[in-house]
């Protein structure tokens, strides 16, 4: 695995976003993360394992499900509202980017959690995931295949405890080995399962023999259940003959009564048929009468046509005689309307000659009285202007005084804000670190001082459930025991139901015997009794976990009371640090509120001047202004010529000509209304009467001539009517409409004969068929009365055979299923014994530590032949490590063939052995990953190492770079940080200013 990029935002101290490029700082294969203790390196890594596993390993007690989203809102910035975290990272050829966001609701207080997993192929972005346990389990499983202590112990690499490691007794090696590497699981856990698959076996085998003792089996009444059969189905086969026949005898009376019903009821309908013959007949005659007179029908119809056009053709003729005469009454009126039209425009033309004045004599007059008149407004707008100059110029000396006075406040101003001493912010910033290491230590001992509480806690309900536990436990053992004597009881009479007089007796091999002390049928429920061993079972390792982790409870107890037995003193340091820092802010917002005063005043004061020094800058130009408009002014004034007359001669004069002027327009004006309105009446009236006068006329004609034509057609019609019923004699016209009537239904009563002559021909012919199905058979009663019954006694019959056969053949499954079950009982009876043998030498392999002491030893080996092979290499061969048969290190110096025990290397030589342990460990840890950890941290405390130890560090960093792997360094010492090429700089968080920054140089 290989980080590609972080960024990170209000988680810890980090407040605003910060974002590092891991592909480009770890380029190298080497770089530093530097800054003082308290900056916020270290979360740097919790943002990694917060995106991967949605945890943070220092706020995960030991209680905590790994498989549990563990986030303490408390890690969320005090300033922010929410924490983000968004990681890329590669794996083997796969990229993949998971975000989680942390928000803190305003009125809930709750956290609200989301997470996304992704993976990229091809620049795309493919959901994984998106809820912390499947990210956790494709993480877990599918990607990395570590847990998160996995993780952290893999990439980070605390040499401080691993040289503790190097000095632990044997068995404390191995606890720690199997922690680290979950080798629990091999040790109790593993004998617990091993004695519960014997007893399993034990407890199978004990059963098989009960039920092969409880099966019976005979074999002559096998073969007697058998003969029976053969002869109950040759019984079946001639009842279902019988059965057959019978049914087919019933079948054929039942066709019978169905033919005699239907040859009736035809008869029936044929004299209905019958009985319709006369009705029939003069229908007939009827629709022949009605298709006679079909033509003469259609003449009446267009005879009375024709009288219906008459009628209309005269209405319209009366009319169209009215329109044409009241067409030429208003053509009359029209023309007159015209006549008087043309004496009004003679008068109107002479009006307007004696009243026309020409246009040059109007112009002449008009400018002579507006030249007149500018120069009036002319001599207005000087003398206005001389008054605003006078004034202006009086504004532009007050301005200049105050704009003085103001120059002499704000230098006065300045002296006194100069003269205010600022306080340094070094003592305030270093306060604030001291209150910020304080209570970074008080938060984590107030976790400790809750995981107490929640440990007391649960110690409580552990106690309460395992009396419980055992309560139950006493009554299932009651139960078990109960349940034991009714097995032995119930098998023991479910044997002597199976005996009969003189059998032996499978148990004491005795003749047949009663037991007389069973009176009743007894039962057993085995699956109730295999519950209750099951529950025993279940509780006994139930108390045996709880009883354990009580233990495990109390240790955590006492390690925990005494790291929280300093928490009021931490309080006390933190109420003094905040109370000094308050002084100094108070002092600080006193200097900075008088600073803000002058600086409130002098902008006040600056604007004032600013705008005064404009004000005279704007008289200024305006005074300009003035005095070149009134140089425009006065020359304008002498280009205008004076007039001899004055300004009201001129007036009165151009009043009169405009008047005179008025009335030759007004008269021209009325005179183009009246020409207007004598071509109207000409075009729109005149023409138009005149053109629908000869329209109507023509209609007129055109109709009169139509009414004629119509008229004669008419005659002619009614003759040729009158004479066709004179031939047929019919002088009644109801008669007519009677018929006409009937030439209405000609088709329904064609189709009435069609249907009459159709059924009757079809219910003839069904009736000759079915005299022909029926030939010489008759219906008796009593005959199929008799049958029906003889049917019943077959069914009966059949019915108790059919389950006498399957009665038989339940036995005889019964006896086949025993015979086979017996057989697979005595199979897997022999395969549960092969079985068994193993089993018990399993438990015996497994008492007490033997194998799980065997798997630390060999873990142990693996990490110590690595970290071996490293120390060669990085000492030229001259150390190498040994692990004996207690699991106790040895150091073995091969120049000076020399074997030295831990304790006794100098502090260069405990950290290089110790630096290869850890890089061991590290390797072991990752082989139980799904891939390779190509990167890590080495958080150590390099301030105690001299330049020999550094170069060695630095020679084992380098060929770990030649490997393939990037290696982070943490620390704040700064001539590491000057060795490093590749730095990331972390600045710690200032309070009220900003949180830790991020920064590569």
């Amino acid at each position: 695995m290989k980080p590609l990029f972080l960024s990170i935002e209000g988680l810890q101290s980090f407040q605003e976003k910060q974002e590092i490029d891991f592909e480009k700082i770890g380029r190298d294969g080497l770089f530093g993360i530097f800054g003082p203790t308290g900056s916020g390196k270290s979360t740097i890594i919790d943002g990694m394992t917060l995106a991967l596993y949605g945890n943070i390993i220092r706020f995960k007690t030991n209680k905590d499900n790994e498989n549990r989203d563990f986030f303490d809102a408390e890690a969320i910035n005090k300033n922010s509202d929410q924490a983000k975290v968004n990681f890329k990272f590669k794996v083997g050829e796969n990229i993949y980017r998971v975000e989680r966001n942390y928000k803190i609701g305003k009125k809930s207080g709750k956290v609200t959690k989301t997470a996304i997993l992704f993976k990229i192929d091809n620049n795309q972005e493919i959901k994984l995931a998106e809820n912390y346990k499947d990210i956790y389990r494709e993480v877990k499983e599918n990607i990395l295949g570590l847990t998160l202590e996995d993780f952290t112990r893999s990439v980070v690499l605390p040499q401080g405890n691993f040289s503790q490691f190097l000095k632990l007794s044997g068995n404390e090696k191995r606890d720690m080995l199997e922690r680290i590497f979950n080798l629990e699981k091999y040790g109790e856990m593993l004998s617990k399962k091993a004695n519960a698959h014997k007893y399993e076996l034990e407890a199978k085998l004990k059963n098989l023999n009960i039920e092969l003792t409880a099966i019976g089996f005979n074999q002559d009444e096998l073969k007697n259940k058998t003969i029976e059969l053969e002869n109950l189905k040759k019984e079946n086969i001639k009842l279902k003959q019988e059965e057959k026949t019978i049914k087919a005898s019933l079948q054929d009376m039942e066709e019978t009564k169905r033919l005699e019903i239907k040859l009736s009821e035809l008869n029936i309908q044929k004299n209905k048929l019958d009985n319709q013959a006369e009705y029939i007949k003069n229908l007939e005659i009827k629709k022949n009468m009605a298709e006679k007179f079909i033509p003469v029908i259609e003449k009446i119809h267009k005879k009375n046509d024709y009288e219906e056009n008459l009628k209309i053709l005269n209405d319209e003729i009366s009319e169209d005689n009215n329109k044409f005469e009241q067409g030429k009454m208003m053509l009359e009126k029209e023309k007159i309307l015209y006549s008087n039209l043309e004496k009004e425009e003679s008068i109107l033309e002479k009006e307007k000659e004696e009243n026309h004045i020409s246009q040059e004599e109007i112009l002449k007059v008009s400018d002579e009285y507006r030249n007149s008149l500018r120069r009036k407004e002319l001599n207005e707008k000087i003398n206005t202007l001389n008054s605003e100059l006078e004034i202006l110029n009086k504004d532009k000396k007050n301005i200049s005084d105050k704009t003085e006075e103001l120059k002499i406040i704000i230098k006065k101003l300045e002296s006194e804000k100069e003269s205010i001493k600022e306080i340094s912010q070094d003592e305030i910033i270093n306060i604030e670190k001291s209150l910020i290491e304080k209570e970074n230590i008080l938060k984590n001992l107030e976790l400790r001082k809750k995981e107490w509480e929640k440990i007391t806690s649960d110690i409580k309900l552990l106690n309460n459930s395992i009396a419980e536990k055992k309560e139950k436990l006493y009554e299932l053992e009651n139960a078990e025991k109960t349940y034991t004597a009714d097995r032995k009881n119930y098998f023991i009479h479910e044997l002597e139901k199976e005996l009969h007089e003189g059998d032996k007796c499978p148990v004491c091999n005795g003749i047949y015997h009663r037991h007389n002390s069973f009176t009743e049928n007894i039962s057993f429920n085995e699956e109730e009794f295999e519950n209750i061993q099951k529950n025993i079972r279940t509780l006994k390792s139930s108390l045996e976990i709880s009883e354990e982790k009580i233990k495990n409870y109390n240790t955590d107890l006492k390690n925990i009371s005494a790291e929280i037995s300093s928490i009021n003193q931490i309080k006390n340091e933190i109420n003094i640090l905040k109370d000094k820092k308050e002084n100094l802010n108070k002092l600080n917002q006193k200097n900075k509120s008088q600073v803000s005063y002058f600086e409130k005043e002098l902008k006040e004061k600056s604007s004032i001047l600013s705008k005064y020094e404009v004000s005279y800058g704007k008289n200024e130009s305006e005074v300009s202004i003035k005095n070149l408009s009134l140089n425009e002014l006065k020359k304008s004034l002498e280009s205008i010529s004076i007039s001899p007359f004055s300004l009201e001669e001129l007036q009165k004069n151009l009043e009169a000509l405009k008047i005179a002027s008025e009335k030759s327009s007004a008269a021209d004006k009325k005179l183009n209304e009246i020409r207007k309105r004598k071509k109207e009446i000409y075009d729109e009236k005149i023409t138009v009467w005149t053109e629908k006068i000869k329209i109507f006329e023509t209609k007129l004609i055109q109709k009169k001539e139509t009414y004629k034509n119509i008229a004669s057609e008419h005659l002619k019609l009614s003759e040729e009517i009158n004479n066709v019923l004179l031939e047929n004699k019919i002088s009644d016209l109801q008669y007519i409409n009677i018929i006409e009537n009937s030439i209405n239904k000609i088709e329904e009563m064609k189709d009435e004969i069609e249907k009459y002559k159709n059924n009757s021909i079809s219910i003839l012919n069904m009736i000759l068929d079915y005299k022909e199905q029926l030939g010489n058979r008759s219906f008796s009663k009593e005959k199929f009365e008799n049958l029906s019954e003889c049917g019943k006694i077959v069914d009966v019959s059949l019915e108790l055979n059919i389950k006498a056969i399957g009665e038989v053949t339940k036995s005889i499954e019964i006896f086949n299923a025993n015979k086979k079950r017996a057989e697979e009982i005595l199979k897997e009876k022999e395969n549960t014994e092969k079985k068994l043998d193993p089993a018990k030498e399993m438990v015996e392999l497994l008492k007490g530590r033997k194998f799980l002491d065997f798997l630390s030893a060999g873990k142990l080996q693996s990490i110590t032949r690595i970290a071996s092979d490293t120390l060669q290499k990085i000492t030229n061969g001259r150390y190498r490590i040994n692990v004996d048969e207690k699991s106790d290190f040895s150091i073995i110096d091969n120049f000076n063939s020399a074997i030295r025990k831990p304790q006794s290397l100098s502090g260069g030589e405990t950290f290089m052995v110790s630096l290869c342990l850890a890089l061991a460990l590290a390797n072991q840890i990752q082989l139980r990953g799904k891939s390779k950890l190509e990167f890590f941290f080495l958080d150590e405390g390099f301030g105690t190492l001299d330049s020999e130890l550094l170069e060695i560090v630095f020679s084992v960093l380098e060929n770990l770079r030649a490997e393939g792997m990037t290696v982070g360094i943490i620390t704040h010492v700064e001539e590491i940080k000057n060795r490093v090429t590749r730095k990331l700089m972390v600045t710690p968080a200032k309070v009220g200013i900003s949180g830790t920054i991020v920064k590569e140089i």
